[in-house]
């Protein structure tokens, strides 16, 4: 398959991946049992469209990679991780970003 193509496939199996996440994300928020306000659902839909956006851009450039290390069956298989990486990246990037600046404040000495 052509290198262009297979990421192509994966940044569309990334959008719906993080579409899966924007839904799970607004159904709980929206289902939750008290009333949504205006913030809450602003920030439902922030979640969701940064998960689709997330999910796409990351899936684009890793999915062809980690399809590699994907178990005999799926190997190559860049639609199916780009469907996870759209899925997880957006729950994974914070946490990296937050640790991301833990170490930074540790190597710059500013731990307070």
């Amino acid at each position: 398959m052509n290198a262009d193509t297979e990421h192509w496939r994966a940044l569309v199996a990334g959008f719906f991946g993080g579409l899966v996440y924007a839904l799970y994300y607004l159904s709980a928020a929206l289902l939750s049992g008290q009333r949504p306000t205006p913030p809450d659902v602003w920030r439902a839909l922030g979640q969701a469209g940064g998960g689709v956006i997330t999910g796409a851009i990351l899936a684009r450039y890793c999915a062809p990679a980690i399809s590699q290390y994907l178990p005999a069956g799926m190997k190559g298989d860049a639609e199916i991780a780009g469907l996870m990486i759209g899925i997880l990246g957006v729950s994974i990037i914070p946490n990296l970003i937050k640790a991301a600046q833990v170490w930074v404040a540790k190597k710059t000495g500013e731990v307070g």
